[in-house]
């Protein structure tokens, strides 16, 4: 993840591709996980929508009802890995994964 140095280096990319995952898949922990800083925070009823910083990147976190979260927060990101998607940064197709 651009900025966010060897603590966010995601496993099979390479230099142009980019990577993609749902924001619903992105799970939220106070010790675990890529640190971000919580930038915003919209309570939608039914979810929680997160607007969070990792390195120079903006990471958006479809989360619960109920969060403690605040701006300003640092919390940990992560996600499982057959939730990751990677693109050819050209293109914009998406790559399949070796199994």
């Amino acid at each position: 993840i651009a900025g966010a140095g060897d603590a966010a280096v995601i496993p099979g990319a390479a230099p142009g591709m980019l990577a993609g995952v749902r924001a619903e898949e992105i799970l939220l922990s106070d010790t675990d996980g890529i640190r971000s800083i919580v930038l915003s925070k919209e309570y939608l009823g039914a979810d929680t929508l997160l607007c969070c910083k990792v390195g120079t990147e903006k990471i958006l976190v479809r989360a619960g009802r109920v969060l403690p979260t605040r701006v300003g927060d640092s919390i940990g990101l992560s996600w499982p890995a057959d939730a990751l998607h990677l693109f050819d940064g050209s293109s914009g197709r998406r790559l399949e994964r070796a199994s």
